[in-house]
């Protein structure tokens, strides 16, 4: 007979699946869901070079892809969702952008993510939570 505990167990070794070493972050991350242009603010508990796992107080709505914002390093990063549940949502990064303020608009980046990005930037001066 199939039990619960079975059903739990292999359901948690399926969404913890990796192909790659994923380290530990435990650090505060601004995530822009798309398309709905919704700029939340999650958890990183882990991250690869190619994919990451985020935690939310919750989610509504499951987005299509999300866009990484990061203020203090200037980058924004595209990912695609692999699965999600509604505290939770595993992440393949698809690449990753170098903002440069001085620079013209990179046509690959939507402008949703340039108005992100330039929503969170009073943030370093004001909130310590990005300074690790």
């Amino acid at each position: 007979m199939y039990s619960k505990t079975n059903f739990v167990a292999e359901h948690i070794a399926y969404m913890e699946r990796r192909s790659e070493v994923r380290y530990k972050a435990d650090k505060p991350v601004d995530i822009l869901f798309m398309p709905q242009n919704l700029l939340k603010r999650g958890r990183l508990v882990d991250q690869s070079a190619t994919g990451a796992k985020i935690t939310f107080d919750m989610i509504d709505t499951p987005p299509q892809f999300v866009w990484f914002i990061g203020v203090m390093d200037h980058t924004v990063k595209y990912a695609k969702v692999a699965w999600c549940l509604n505290n939770a949502m595993g992440l393949k990064i698809e690449f990753v952008k170098k903002i440069d303020l001085e620079a013209p608009l990179d046509l690959h980046v939507p402008i949703e993510v340039y108005e992100a990005y330039l929503s969170l930037l009073p943030r370093i001066e004001g909130d310590n939570q990005y300074l690790d």
